[in-house]
């Protein structure tokens, strides 16, 4: 059985980062990995909320997110 997975980074809040990639994968993922980056202390959008309803699971990689910022995911409900 073929797995689908999207891969995504940089978004940097901007939603439509989100929508165009979204667009292009249409609903037949499986999950989609987000490399990093998600989101940005200047930017607040309404891509947390996009990313918690995907049809999908969103995978967020923590790598490029620095220690003292992983706070912004965890209060936009996106890391434990």
């Amino acid at each position: 059985m073929k797995r689908r997975l999207g891969l995504l980074s940089d978004t940097h809040g901007h939603e439509d980062a989100w929508m165009k990639a979204s667009l292009l994968w249409g609903n037949s993922l499986d999950a989609v990995l987000h490399a990093g980056d998600v989101l940005s202390s200047d930017v607040d959008t309404g891509l947390a909320g996009m990313i918690r309803t995907a049809p999908f699971p969103v995978i967020i990689s923590l790598q490029k997110t620095l220690p003292g910022r992983r706070h912004e995911l965890r209060d936009k409900g996106l890391h434990d």
